[in-house]
C-alpha cells in the first residue's frame, strides 16, 4: 500500500486477496457489521447509477465499493442470490479505455459486461 486513500497506482492488492478479506467479513459480520455501510446498488453511493447494476434482479442485492482510476473499473461486496446466498465477489478490470473522455455514454460496453456476468452469477 502506498497510501490511504486507494488513489495511488502502487496500491497494489490481489483480487484473492481482497476476496479473503471480504469471506472474512461475511464470516464474522454478526461482530463487525460492515456490511451495513456499502452502498447499495440502485440505492445510494457509488453504485447508485451504475448501469450494469440498476435494473431487476440485481437493484438492492448488491452491495458493493467501487474503485476507479481512468481506465480502472474496480468494484468488490456482495451479492444477494436467488437463493437468498450472500456471494462475495470481486472485479478488478485495469486498460481500459474509453478514449480521451471518460464519459460515460462510452462505457456501454463495461455496463453490458457487468450486466450479463452479475446477472448470471445472481441466478446461479
Amino acid at each position: 500500500m502506498a497510501d490511504g486513500s486507494g488513489l495511488s497506482r502502487h496500491n497494489l492488492v490481489a483480487p484473492k486477496t481482497l476476496l479473503s478479506v471480504l469471506e472474512y467479513i461475511a464470516k464474522n459480520e454478526d461482530k463487525l457489521h460492515l456490511m451495513e455501510t456499502f452502498p447499495i446498488a440502485g440505492v445510494d453511493g457509488t453504485i447508485s447509477g451504475r448501469g450494469g447494476l440498476i435494473n431487476a434482479p440485481l437493484v438492492k442485492n448488491v452491495i458493493a465499493k467501487t474503485g476507479s482510476l481512468k481506465g480502472v473499473y474496480n468494484l468488490a461486496g456482495f451479492m444477494t442470490n436467488a437463493r437468498g446466498e450472500k456471494v462475495a465477489f470481486v472485479q478488478f478490470i485495469n486498460g481500459y479505455s474509453t478514449g480521451e473522455l471518460e464519459s460515460k455514454t462510452k462505457r456501454g460496453p463495461l455496463v453490458q459486461f457487468e450486466s450479463g456476468v452479475y446477472n448470471a452469477l445472481y441466478k446461479e
